[in-house]
């Protein structure tokens, strides 16, 4: 997790979320007892939203980019979501703890109700025939105004060597975050980094 703090009073947290399984995890640090990937995952999910409830408390926006791992609802798999265990258990943490106390929302979805895009392509198959969307952008239910557009690019020329496609997000107004918080409240302290008012993120 790689976390940019805006002078203009909002989080850009850049999210590389481990891929479940059974196989073992062990910390590089040795800090941690070895579990599974799967039980890795759950006990990821839930540090990163401690972090950004710290964000949040201390009146910064979140912005959350990157891959989850997670694909949300059957319309973002093909060609079936996993629901068994323990698949199922980190879907439904993450979509009714995780979300609704960041207050964040799937800024694709939000926008493309019925429109079935993918992030992730199965290596040594065809195009489309296994296919998940696991990276996506979320964004606090306030800051929904703000985005301007969000795009998959799923071509083979833009994914190169990689079976993930690259994510374009474009917002807008971001620069008066910090004057709207402010006129709420006098607790919070700006944090070290400024920036235009309209982002392209990729």
């Amino acid at each position: 997790v790689l976390i940019l703090e805006m002078k203009a009073g909002w989080a850009l947290v850049n999210v590389y979320a481990l891929n479940g399984s059974e196989f073992m995890w062990r910390d590089p640090l040795g800090r941690a007892s070895p579990k599974t990937r799967n039980e890795r995952k759950r006990e990821f999910n839930k540090l990163l939203m401690e972090e950004c409830l710290g964000l949040q408390r201390r009146g910064l926006r979140v912005v959350l980019i990157g891959d989850f791992n997670i694909s949300l609802t059957k319309m973002d798999c093909h060609p079936r979501l996993r629901t068994e265990y323990p698949h199922g258990l980190a879907r439904s943490e993450f979509t009714e703890q995780f979300l609704p106390q960041l207050r964040v929302v799937d800024v694709f979805r939000d926008l493309h109700p019925t429109t079935k895009s993918y992030s992730w392509f199965a290596k040594g198959k065809p195009q489309g025939a296994d296919c998940a969307r696991v990276d996506y952008v979320l964004v606090e239910d306030t800051l929904k105004e703000n985005v301007v557009d969000i795009t998959y690019m799923e071509e083979d020329e833009a994914r190169a060597h990689s079976d993930h496609a690259p994510l374009l997000l474009t917002m807008k107004n971001m620069s008066g975050l910090l004057e709207a918080f402010q006129s709420t409240s006098s607790s919070w302290s700006p944090a070290p980094e400024s920036h235009p008012s309209e982002y392209q993120l990729a």
